[in-house]
């Protein structure tokens, strides 16, 4: 008979999860779970405000003209479908984030490493390692095209780009990667 252990994330959420040796856990998984928390409630804050955008509302500006400036760059700003659309896009792939950091290496939930994954797994790994990738691939296009001052773009936009959207971004596609990875 083996004493069960408690795992670092059943301490930090204090849940009653124990683990024995027959039935190994793999370490990172708490990790991953976390790191897909703290991805998925920033990019959740952002579908909000993109739903709340999409409803007609110009906040945190006082027109649609100085909203596209400020998040967008350029004028006019997106049209409703489209705004809808990215706040769509991204509460899809928060549930990516949570499927992927629970499912990859986990045992409580009866996954195993020996079984091949089928095709539609594959495909959803594949949408979900997307996530990470579109992040930082915004995160690091924003803070060139801002610094350089490429393409047309209103002032204010490239000062919050290199202050907040880019880093933002950056900071959500390294907790994104963290959430999806494989491996230790």
């Amino acid at each position: 008979m083996t004493i069960p252990k408690r795992t670092d994330a059943t301490r930090i959420l204090g849940t009653d999860i124990q683990t024995t040796d027959d039935c190994p856990v793999d370490r990172h998984q708490d990790h991953r779970f976390l790191a897909a928390i703290l991805a998925g409630s920033g990019l959740s804050g952002i579908a909000v405000v993109h739903v709340i955008w999409a409803s007609g509302s110009t906040w945190p500006a006082t027109s649609r003209d100085s909203l596209a400036d400020l998040v967008v760059g350029i004028r006019p700003f997106p049209s409703t479908p489209a705004t809808g659309g990215v706040a769509t896009l991204i509460s899809l792939g928060v549930g990516l984030l949570f499927r992927e950091s629970w499912k990859v290496g986990s045992r409580l939930t009866g996954g195993s490493r020996d079984i091949p994954a089928s095709p539609a797994d594959r495909t959803i790994r594949f949408a979900a390692l997307c996530v990470p990738a579109a992040l930082g691939l915004r995160g690091v296009a924003g803070l060139l095209v801002s610094a350089l001052q490429l393409g047309p773009a209103a002032d204010v936009y490239r000062r919050w780009d290199l202050r907040i959207y880019s880093p933002l971004s950056l900071a959500l596609a390294v907790a994104a990667y963290v959430a999806v990875r494989r491996g230790a």
